[in-house]
């Protein structure tokens, strides 16, 4: 029978089973010296230190960066707060000045209505023409008699436009200190002018104490007109019940001492 003849290939099988064998009894070799994997160990412990340095590093900036934008933020809201307040206290002032010109347009109004003298109105034109020739020398320096009115408020104006711009060209750290010194100057003012408000008080408290015992040093003194109080005895002692009740036993034992003696 042909199944059991034997194959040809028999040989050929046996050589594959030998040479993996070989293979598996002699695996291949990786590393030649021990050194090398530790070396590969140094090179992997070295880079982890580097990452943790690395990651160190990010956490600090981090917490840096945090910190700083926590400053940074309060100094914002300071500095908003700030501006509000400047802004409502040159809303506050614009207005005044809007009430104060209105004001003064009535009374130019008034007075161009009134039926005063020339002479008067040339007075009261002089005084203002002085009071702004005033303003031009402290504002310019220097004094002007020949001008008129108009032409020395349009310098003063212009002088005005002029010193804004300066202040608009100003650098920042300069700026920082003219505002601490106008802050620390309005600071200033506002505690005189409380001080001043609280001392005037003072006297008005006095003055009208002054008056009110002024009044009564000067007022009549009226007599009494209530009876006089009756005289009345004297009330008996009261003797405490204690010593009542010892002097009631006192007589008691004398009087038996008294009927029942032998």
């Amino acid at each position: 029978m042909e199944s059991c003849k034997p194959s040809e290939k028999m040989p050929q099988e046996d050589e594959g089973i030998v040479g993996n064998l070989e293979v598996y009894e002699k695996p291949q070799i990786y590393f030649t010296d021990p050194k090398q994997l530790l070396n590969i160990m140094a090179e992997m412990e070295e880079e982890t230190n580097h990452l943790f340095q690395d990651l160190d590093f990010i956490e600090q900036s981090l917490e840096f960066y945090k910190e700083s934008e926590g400053k940074q933020h309060m100094y914002m809201e300071k500095e908003a707060a700030w501006v509000s307040k400047e802004i409502d206290y040159l809303t506050n002032c614009i207005n005044e000045n809007k009430a104060k010109a209105a004001e003064i347009q009535e009374k130019v109004k008034l007075f161009n209505m009134s039926e005063d003298s020339v002479e008067r109105k040339n007075a009261v034109l002089k005084q203002l023409h002085q009071k702004i020739k005033e303003v031009y020398s402290v504002c310019m320096g220097c004094s002007q008699d020949t001008a008129t009115s108009c032409q020395l408020l349009g310098t003063i104006e212009m002088y005005l436009y002029d010193l804004l711009e300066k202040f608009d060209r100003l650098p920042a750290e300069e700026l920082k200190t003219i505002m601490k010194e106008y802050r620390r100057e309005k600071l200033a003012r506002a505690k005189k002018e409380e001080e001043l408000l609280k001392e005037l008080a003072q006297q008005e408290r006095w003055r009208q104490r002054a008056e009110v015992m002024r009044q009564r040093a000067l007022a009549e003194v009226k007599k009494p007109m209530v009876k006089k109080v009756m005289w009345r005895s004297w009330l008996e002692k009261k003797v405490p019940r204690e010593q009542e009740k010892a002097d009631l036993a006192k007589k008691e034992k004398d009087l038996e001492s008294y009927f029942f003696e032998e």
